[in-house]
């Protein structure tokens, strides 16, 4: 772990809720109410590895866009380095963006096709203002510094991203978040459109540049090996809901609740013939437009009871660090 001295969290987030208003069938015209994220609790301290984890549709993706303000949340509240951001501007929301940045998943679909490498990662600075009225070569000497930070050189600086492989493509995506001086890196599964090998050296990256410039990740994705070598805390999402944190070795080594360990369980031996034992899931996730009442995992759990059914459980603390929502843990 390499966490700042500050004792203040850089995020924290107070009971956030998102909901999508969808437009119902053609026949009944009822809205639809999509409970994306549902009264999340978190803390991501400065200098901090956050690794955010779940099955797809869960809302993990909808809780980094509202920490940037990409979309607006139903109610509660993000708290950036001790400031509310629902109760900025619009002028003072874009002068904290610049302490904040995003990496999307597929680079080829968050680099715009007609612009080159040079003007994709000198946009950020032009629109921003940050090398408003310098000479042209200081703005490129910049973005000749960043290249090189990422592994690329100023001999890609004239190409477009089609010219380009997936893992230069994300290079460049990283040099273009990192071109302002982001204190947050929100990292959205930048590995998954990856091969695996060259997922294996943008991670090496992403550690190296973490403790080179001080920075803190909220790292996205549903990789749990890839999420293990990054992170030091880890938090698991089910259907909206954080369902478990902890640090990362510890919840790995002992996970409590009945989904983390179906998760864990669900990640192959790299050892031939090698067996674990196997959590079996009954049923699909319900549909976050319809969620269960309750325990929001108990219409697949196989150890849920009369409780898990009726009340929903709160968030507690098991060990130092370490917290759960369920029914069956620490009672």
């Amino acid at each position: 772990m390499s966490y700042s001295n500050s004792d203040r969290p850089l995020v924290e987030i107070r009971s956030l809720v998102k909901h999508f208003r969808l437009r119902g069938g053609w026949l009944t015209g009822r809205r639809i109410v999509l409970h994306a994220v549902d009264g999340v609790d978190l803390t991501i301290m400065p200098g901090e590895s956050f690794g955010l984890v779940g099955e797809s549709g869960c809302g993990k993706t909808t809780l980094g866009r509202c920490i940037l303000r990409l979309v607006r949340p139903t109610s509660g509240q993000v708290i950036f380095d001790g400031t509310d951001l629902s109760e900025l501007t619009r002028r003072e929301m874009r002068h904290l963006r610049r302490q904040m940045q995003i990496v999307f998943q597929n680079p080829f679909s968050s680099l715009s096709p007609r612009f080159r490498i040079f003007d994709i990662i000198a946009e950020p600075l032009r629109t921003h203002k940050v090398l408003p009225k310098l000479p042209r070569h200081l703005l490129y000497d910049r973005v000749v510094e960043l290249l090189e930070q990422v592994g690329l050189g100023r001999q890609h600086l004239d190409r477009y991203p089609h010219e380009l492989s997936g893992g230069q493509c994300q290079r460049v995506a990283i040099a273009r978040a990192l071109s302002l001086d982001p204190r947050l890196l929100i990292l959205d599964e930048p590995t998954s459109a990856l091969d695996v090998s060259v997922q294996a050296q943008i991670l090496n990256l992403l550690v190296r540049l973490r403790h080179e410039l001080q920075l803190t990740y909220l790292f996205i994705s549903h990789n749990l090996s890839v999420v293990e070598h990054i992170s030091d805390r880890i938090g698991v999402m089910y259907l909206g809901k954080l369902v478990e944190i902890g640090p990362t070795e510890t919840v790995f080594r002992e996970p409590l609740h009945p989904y983390t360990r179906a998760l864990l369980q669900s990640v192959p031996l790299p050892i031939p013939g090698a067996r674990k034992e196997a959590i079996p899931l009954h049923g699909n996730v319900p549909s976050p437009a319809n969620p269960p009442s309750g325990c929001r995992f108990h219409t697949r759990c196989r150890l849920a009871t009369d409780i898990c059914r009726t009340d929903e459980p709160p968030l507690q603390e098991i060990a130092p660090g370490h917290l759960v929502a369920c029914h069956l843990v620490g009672n």
